[in-house]
């Protein structure tokens, strides 16, 4: 927020109205507190619009609407901010209450610019106890953006998104260099001290501004409404400063009653009403009122694309001044500065895509060596089902044959007593002999998986691996009573496979097993609070033998669906299974 009052000392001969803290709104759609707010803010708006054009009061009015009325707006948008960070918490605490402080420290800082005119019928120096606190707003405001613009997933430093802030920087610096602050600067009489006081503000929009492409950029296009409130405020304040250091500077400003006050007016409305909207939020609405996210081509396009856009502007004002016969040192250091800033941005990219090929290399092998494991696992089971066909029913009812055989001989002889012995033993036999063919069958293919539909077969599994691991397992299951036989078959492998890797390699005492269909969606939840492991070690898990993670997220690509995992060392797996319905299935789901 440029200080226009900080700019009346000695530089500009008309001085500026106190220039505003941006302050960004978010109205939760259908929220009554928000569209109160709202109403509120637009009526207050219009009477201060109203104000102006009918200069109600004369002179003597505007002043008093300048000087005090105008007061209110900062003043709101703090409390409503500390309000807001009282009812969130975390980082989204942290960023409410950072832009708290930035509206009460700008707040402040107006009252003594104020304080001047009102109590002392005095013009402020220059410099002043103000300045530290208008530039004391401005970290305390890119904190906040930062913090509630971005996600929490997307909170992580990125390079690529660093220099794209700083090559706007070094841009928007150049452009307004040659057209904004040259002027003031050649035909300004000042000190050195003055000239420096009044260019620290727009050079601290520049800052703002580069913060917020950085946040934008990080949270990948998806802002909700208060973010979106937060951004337009953030640019209404800017737009306002650079309308008001191009009217000081070519015909003067009016410091009472200028119609330029209502940007900045917006912009605190703005922050108080996003303020206003967070409170009406539950804490878990945070993120699920996001817009939707940039496509992975979208943001291939914006990577590529952003550098050499950014580039234009500065290059047509280099092109202009070549023109004019009158190159400038300045507009000439910041090209090289932005060609270096878009060449390492490329150089990132291509070292960030160089990377996803060899992930997409390390996926390849990964399938191939599963695709292996899972022919010679087929053989593999093949052979073992025929070594238990062999050594058992095979063994079995070759002896019963011999027993019958016997039996038979028995009764020629008259021997009735012998051969109904021999039978019995027979019948036995034979009978153990269809429970192993059974458990057999049960093994290879439940038959409650057909009979009664895929979530009574995971039931039925749950409690057999609790009762033979001693580990609790809390089945979570809304599903529709049956799904297609081929959905059922892949999760109930997918729950065998998971709860299989539980048993041998996660060291749990507890899993949470949550199966429903959302969104034309059946999501399956596996949760463990084992050892966990490094989801980047995979390849090498895979490369050792252990293709558990992999047959998962096979079987579930098979059915058109997805598997992932999260999970890391001592914070146990959280293994999350999506496959998509068939539209007969959808439309049973919302019917029931």
């Amino acid at each position: 927020m440029t200080s226009g009052r900080a700019l009346r000392g000695s530089i500009v001969a008309h001085s500026a109205a106190p220039a505003q803290a941006p302050r960004g709104s978010g109205a939760q759609a259908g929220r009554r507190a928000a569209r109160r707010a709202l109403l509120a803010t637009a009526a207050f708006t219009l009477l201060y619009a109203l104000w102006l054009l009918f200069r109600v009061g004369g002179d003597e009015g505007l002043r008093y609407l300048s000087e005090v009325v105008f007061q209110v707006p900062p003043m709101v948008a703090a409390a409503a901010c500390a309000f807001a960070a009282l009812r969130t918490a975390g980082r989204e605490r942290l960023g409410w209450a950072a832009l708290g402080a930035g509206n009460a420290s700008w707040a402040a800082a107006e009252w003594i610019w104020s304080g001047y005119d009102l109590f002392f019928r005095a013009e402020p120096p220059l410099f002043s106890v103000a300045d530290p606190l208008y530039y004391l707003g401005y970290p305390f405001l890119m904190l906040g953006v930062a913090l509630l613009v971005v996600p929490a997933r997307g909170s992580r430093l990125d390079a690529k998104s660093l220099l794209d802030a700083l090559l706007l920087v070094a841009v928007l610096g150049v452009v307004a260099w040659k057209w904004f602050l040259t002027p003031i600067y050649d035909n300004t009489e000042a000190s050195t001290f003055d000239v420096l006081v009044t260019f620290s503000y727009p050079v601290l929009d520049l800052a703002l501004l580069a913060a917020l492409v950085f946040s934008f950029y990080r949270a990948q296009g998806t802002l909700g409404p208060v973010a979106l409130l937060l951004v337009a405020g953030v640019l209404t304040t800017t737009v306002a400063d650079v309308i008001y250091l191009y009217l000081a500077t070519v015909s003067g400003y009016d410091i009472y009653g200028n119609p330029l006050e209502l940007g900045w007016v917006v912009s605190y409305l703005a922050f108080g009403v996003a303020a206003v909207a967070r409170l009406e939020e539950q804490p878990q609405e945070a993120e699920e009122v996001r817009g939707p996210a940039f496509s992975a081509g979208r943001q291939r396009a914006v990577g590529l694309a952003l550098p050499y856009m950014a580039l234009a502007p500065l290059l047509g004002v280099g092109a202009y001044s070549l023109a004019r016969g009158n190159p400038n040192v300045t507009v000439s250091v910041g090209i090289l500065l932005a060609v270096g800033l878009v060449v390492g941005r490329q150089f990132l990219t291509l070292a960030e895509n160089v990377h996803l090929y060899n992930r997409v290399l390390e996926h390849d092998e990964a399938r191939r060596r599963l695709l292996d494991r899972v022919v010679a696992a087929q053989e593999d089971e093949r052979r073992r089902i025929a070594m238990e066909l062999h050594d058992k029913p095979v063994q079995s009812m070759s002896s019963t044959a011999l027993r019958l055989g016997a039996a038979r001989r028995f009764l020629k002889q008259g021997q009735a007593e012998r051969a109904a012995q021999i039978l019995a033993e027979a019948e036995g036999k034979l009978g153990e002999e269809t429970q192993g063919l059974r458990d057999l069958m049960g093994m290879l293919h439940p038959p409650i998986l057909d009979e009664r539909g895929v979530g009574p077969a995971i039931e039925d599994y749950v409690r057999e691996f609790s009762e033979e691991t001693g580990v609790s397992v809390q089945l979570e299951s809304r599903l529709p009573e049956r799904l297609d036989r081929s959905h059922e078959t892949i999760v109930y492998r997918i729950v065998q496979e998971a709860l299989t890797n539980v048993r041998k390699h996660a060291q749990a005492t507890s899993v949470t097993v949550g199966l429903q269909a959302q969104d034309g969606q059946v999501r399956l939840e596996v949760a463990d609070d084992g050892v966990g492991f490094e989801p980047e070690e995979i390849p090498v898990l895979v490369a050792q033998g252990h293709f558990g993670l992999m047959s998962m997220r096979q079987r579930a690509e098979l059915a058109g669906g997805s598997c992932n995992w999260i999970s890391a060392p001592r914070q146990g797996t959280r293994v999350v299974v999506s496959i998509p319905l068939s539209p007969l299935q959808e439309e049973e789901t919302r019917a029931a």
